[in-house]
């Protein structure tokens, strides 16, 4: 069944003889009815627990295309206790013959979460978009929004500075001893849109487009070792309340000083190669779009709420 809107859904749908919990009723084709013909004659038909031991599960995905940017969502368990087959997910099965069960018969092999699982995938699609370039003119401001919604898309350029080529023929790295990108929380200005959302209590990097490749989404040096949540305890990501000339500021801070010296390392290695650290930051939370915020971009007019990159790092002589 397509489903032009997810609007269509909010009234109730008469199915068998009368009007039932509103819910999307999806059939089912004929592989899947050959595939329960061949069911084990010991399994029971008439039986939800014996079905849900030989059947392993179905998938529902949404057909291409778009309907805006809402998100739908369904109830899978009885809520209301109505008891109904259409008040739970799960299949049924209409039954017409004068074996058992009784003829013109339907059986509901429903979702039970005391018996049942499932999940949920949402998968983000990155297209194009003005990043915020640190170090250039760029935009003013970032929208930032739990999964599966926008992300800060960051480049961090000219940290090939920070290699000292006095002697070309002997580039001398630096020692990162801190590398923070700081996120200011701006908002929108609207005191009851901002109470609509709140910011994400935290958030976390990933790499862009790995450079001189064409791999998306790897990870940052600073998330290793990935079978540990140490690194995490150093990254940070949360938000943080700082007085900056008298002003309270809010503001992510992410500690990626690892990152920062493998782009410096690449950038030594292959000059042609650029020295941009290209950041992709995410929300934490998987309350899919409930969080987001403002924030400032790498030309924000204010200073104070400008996104940046502070480095500190020594010399090696």
């Amino acid at each position: 069944i397509k489903m032009s809107s997810p609007g269509g859904l909010a009234d109730s749908v008469y199915a068998e003889g009368a009007n039932q919990t509103p819910h999307l009723r999806i059939p089912l084709n004929q592989t899947f009815i050959d595939y329960i013909k061949q069911m084990n004659s010991g399994v029971s038909i008439s039986n939800n627990s014996d079905f849900l031991n030989w059947f392993k599960g179905i998938y529902v995905v949404p057909a291409n295309g778009s309907n805006g940017s809402a998100i739908p969502y369904f109830s899978l368990s009885d809520l209301l206790g109505l008891g109904t087959n259409y008040s739970r997910a799960g299949i049924v099965v209409y039954v017409k013959g004068s074996q058992s069960p009784t003829l013109d018969s339907a059986i509901s092999f429903y979702f039970d979460p005391n018996t049942c699982s499932h999940f949920n995938t949402i998968k983000r699609s990155i297209g194009s978009s003005a990043a915020t370039v640190l170090g250039t003119p760029s935009a003013d401001i970032a929208i930032l929004q739990d999964q599966p919604g926008a992300v800060l898309d960051v480049k961090i350029w000219g940290l090939g500075a920070l290699v000292d080529s006095t002697n070309k023929n002997n580039h001398i790295l630096p020692v990162i001893n801190q590398a923070t990108l700081y996120i200011p929380i701006i908002g929108t200005g609207n005191s009851t849109l901002d109470s609509l959302f709140y910011p994400p209590p935290g958030v976390y990097p990933q790499g862009g487009i790995y450079p001189g490749t064409t791999d998306s989404q790897y990870t940052i040096a600073d998330l290793y070792p990935t079978i540990s949540t140490s690194p995490l305890s150093i990254l940070d990501g949360t938000l943080h309340t700082v007085n900056i000339n008298g002003v309270n500021i809010k503001r992510y801070e992410l500690n990626i000083p690892r990152e920062v010296l493998n782009t410096v390392i690449r950038y030594n290695n292959n000059p042609a190669g650029g020295d941009t650290l290209h950041l992709r930051i995410i929300g934490t939370v998987n309350y899919y779009g409930a969080y987001q915020v403002v924030t400032g971009g790498g030309a924000t007019v204010d200073s104070n709420y400008r996104m940046r990159l502070n480095v500190v790092y020594s010399k090696l002589k």
